[in-house]
């Protein structure tokens, strides 16, 4: 059986689209024949909490995980 694992890095900046981007990861679960992780990476734990309650209503095998960027001092956001 195969298995897939796919990284999406998102933020609340991002997340206005999330609901059809969930619709589209059931659909590709459901069609693949094998098993698939979707992990979501964030930096902001209050955005991964909400995001945590959002994937409940979708029947999607996930994972939320969140980091700490290591950035230069300097370094700009460039969202």
């Amino acid at each position: 059986m195969a298995k897939a694992i796919i990284g999406v890095p998102i933020n609340a900046k991002t997340g206005y689209i999330l609901n059809r981007f969930l619709k589209n990861q059931e659909e590709i679960q459901k069609a693949f024949n094998g098993e698939i992780e979707t992990v979501f990476a964030t930096e902001d734990v209050l955005f991964a909490q909400k995001l945590k309650k959002v994937l409940k209503n979708y029947k999607i095998n996930s994972n939320v995980i969140t980091f700490k960027p290591n950035r230069p001092k300097d370094a700009k956001d460039r969202i």
